[in-house]
């Protein structure tokens, strides 16, 4: 089975300098704080302390793929008796999320580097599993909600967010917006895990009891750090990935400035969470 297991470029970060994990770091933490990532993240957790059974004190959730710590406030916030057990492939990451921490001061929160498909260790020692924006990265999506299925208790939840990395963007010309996104369907893995939350969560034997969808949308490249870090940003990390020539990105982002200047720009792109339960024994 491991054999058939795939990653995209964020299985391969480990091998990255400081500097272009610096840049793909700062695009995390622009996702993170962009107004719909957040609610999507926000309304999960809050929806996972609604379901829990009985919490009754300490309440553990085990995070798959928890990058820089992006969920800690918010599950700080709003499960505040919560433990959190943060599993993420890269090393730079870990370090980041362990200093998210300490800087809030939240000492319930432990964070290892660790491939989720293969930890399967706990026995169902969590009250929730949840994951953001992991699934597009790593595979079989299948194989994930597994893996967390079996990390929390009977009657216990998985939840799930993902985007579409498919943009309506304003361009002068659709060839524009045409290569911007194919840029997408090249870099990630499983481009359509938002589609597929239901399905790939029943796969793992959960019975599904909410999905949400939501729609991320601006009318300014600076309306928040989001758009431009996304899209004017991270074109470098593009280019020498070989995702698009250095000509024709610059092209799709000068027409893209412009049509900010001009006041006429619009960007939008849809955000889905799905949350399953583990059938009580």
């Amino acid at each position: 089975m491991m054999r058939n297991w795939g990653s995209d470029f964020f299985g391969q970060l480990n091998g990255l300098p400081k500097e272009p994990l610096n840049i793909i770091a700062s695009v995390l933490e622009a996702m993170r704080t962009q107004r719909t990532f957040r609610l999507a993240r926000r309304e999960l957790i809050a929806d996972l302390r609604g379901l829990i059974m009985s919490p009754g004190g300490e309440v553990k959730i085990l995070e798959a793929g928890c990058g820089t710590g992006a969920s800690l406030p918010d599950i700080a916030e709003l499960i505040p008796s919560a433990s959190l057990y943060g599993v993420d492939y890269t090393r730079h990451f870990i370090e980041l999320a362990e200093e998210r921490a300490r800087s809030l001061g939240f000492s319930r929160a432990t964070y290892v580097q660790g491939d989720i498909r293969s930890l399967d260790v706990w026995g169902g020692a969590f009250d929730a599993a949840i994951c953001d924006k992991l699934l597009l990265h790593v595979g079989p999506p299948e194989v994930v909600a597994g893996a967390m299925a079996r990390a929390v208790k009977s009657g216990g939840l998985v939840g799930a967010i993902e985007w579409y990395p498919n943009f309506l963007l304003s361009t002068s010309k659709p060839s524009y917006l045409a290569s911007f996104n194919e840029i997408f369907r090249k870099a990630v893995y499983n481009i359509n895990a938002a589609s597929n939350l239901e399905r790939i969560l029943r796969s793992a034997g959960l019975s599904i009891v909410g999905s949400k969808t939501y729609v991320a949308e601006a009318k300014s490249l600076d309306e928040e750090p989001f758009w431009r870090s996304f899209i004017v940003n991270q074109a470098p990390l593009f280019i020498h990935a070989g995702l698009i020539s250095e000509a024709e990105a610059r092209e799709i982002i000068a027409d893209i400035e412009e049509i900010n200047e001009r006041g006429e720009f619009h960007g939008s792109f849809i955000v889905r969470s799905s949350i399953g339960m583990k059938k009580p024994i």
